[in-house]
Formats: structure tokens, C-alpha cells, sequence
């Protein structure tokens, strides 16, 4: 079992392609928080843009 943290859609997409072993994904990169997957869980980021 492979789990994936922290590959963009595209290169995650390419992995679960040629993996040969079952694969999830637990975080994905994206362009909001400057490729910095893990970021909203240590920032209040997202509380922030709940509120407004």
C-alpha cells in the first residue's frame, strides 16, 4: 500500500499509473497555499476564509 503526501495532481496521477501496489492519496499540492500542502492545518487560513 502506498500513500501519497504531497505530489501534485499531474505527478500523483503518473504514480498510481505505474504503481503496482494499491495507492491512496492523503494531501495534494495546490496552487492556493504556494504548493505548501500541509499549510491550512497549521495556519488559520481556511477558519479565515470561512468567516468573510
Amino acid at each position: 500500500m502506498n500513500v501519497i503526501v504531497g505530489l501534485c495532481i499531474g505527478h500523483d496521477m503518473l504514480f498510481q499509473m505505474h504503481s503496482r501496489a494499491p495507492v491512496t492519496t492523503l494531501i495534494v499540492k495546490d496552487r492556493v497555499l504556494a504548493h505548501n500542502p500541509v499549510g491550512a492545518l497549521y495556519s488559520n487560513y481556511y477558519k479565515r476564509k470561512l468567516i468573510k
